[in-house]
């Protein structure tokens, strides 16, 4: 049983008529917390993904309900939607990344299944994850996080749309063909953390694989300048708490993964992100959702600090 500052992503509903835009922000629980995480994965295998409104799902179980898991980078854990649990344990307080409070309960899942593997009397998390229901017609079980994730080495495919996990050998083929970029990880917690590059200027962005949509924070438009940024629309985003925030969706033209690459244009939400800070203190310049990661095959190795990139052909 490990102990973990938990940091757990939390679905902001846009309330304009734009498509499927929903991003992720995120919740510190104020105190560290211990969830069961699976005992190590051996065998290599594929995991189909299912992508509606830009969310990433995979099959699963818990207890006697079948349904998807969100495969979520920005979460450490499990956590799993309050309606499927029958009893919970102590009440966690939490505040998101603009100033809400929610509450998260400790819980004692009897059974959970992923990848067809049957795991007893976890310890997890669970939070009322509702707002994912009305985005998509599947049965949402809930967050499968990082712990979960980071067993076993894996590439995440979009072009067949699905996981591969693999075995060491497997692991010497793919890195013999040759990726696009490689980037080095370093960590705001659980959630890796890469350099991009921006109109020529490098920034520091999470990767999360729970929100559809890219966030920056506004004082990297500050910096970038704003001849370089096209407002798209204005847009409401309304937290748990049910306040609405106003921002904007913007384009920015010159985004790659580092100078060497092809520059494409990129669409973002503006939020403040000045609370979720990597290892230095220093706060992250913003996230990489779905819409960014779609266009590319990627490796995150938790074990050696590093993604690899290949592109979709």
């Amino acid at each position: 049983m490990k102990y973990l500052t938990y940091l757990i992503p939390i679905m902001f509903l846009v309330l304009s008529q734009l498509p499927a835009q929903t991003p992720v922000a995120y919740l510190r629980s104020m105190r560290e917390v211990s969830v069961t995480s699976p005992s190590s994965l051996l065998s290599h295998d594929h995991v189909p993904v299912h992508t509606e409104s830009n969310m990433l799902l995979v099959p699963g179980k818990v207890n006697d309900v079948r349904g998807y898991f969100l495969l979520d980078t920005g979460s450490p854990s499990l956590v799993v939607h309050s309606k499927l649990v029958r009893e919970a344990g102590e009440v966690i307080g939490g505040q998101s990344v603009d100033g809400q409070t929610v509450s998260l309960q400790e819980v004692k899942l009897e059974e959970v299944v992923y990848r067809n593997r049957t795991y007893q009397n976890i310890d997890a998390l669970s939070l009322d994850l509702s707002h994912l229901d009305e985005l998509t017609d599947e049965p949402i079980l809930g967050l499968l996080g990082k712990d979960w994730i980071a067993q076993q080495p894996s590439v995440l495919d979009f072009k067949r749309n699905h996981i591969l996990y693999f075995s060491e050998s497997d692991k010497i083929a793919w890195r013999a063909r040759k990726p696009v970029a490689v980037s080095a990880i370093t960590w705001a917690d659980h959630i890796p953390v890469i350099t991009i590059s921006i109109h020529g200027k490098p920034y520091r962005f999470g990767i999360d694989s729970g929100s559809s949509d890219n966030l920056i924070d506004p004082r990297v438009l500050e910096e970038i300048g704003s001849e370089q940024v096209k407002v798209l629309d204005c847009i409401d985003l309304q937290g748990l708490s049910g306040a609405l925030v106003r921002t904007d969706l913007i384009e920015l033209a010159e985004v790659r993964l580092n100078n060497d690459q092809h520059a494409d244009s990129a669409s973002f939400i503006v939020m403040d992100l000045s609370s979720v800070r990597q290892a230095d203190g220093t706060p992250l310049d913003g996230l990489i959702g779905v819409s960014f990661l779609n266009g590319t095959i990627f490796s995150i190795d938790y074990q050696q600090s590093k993604i690899l990139w290949w592109a979709v052909e």
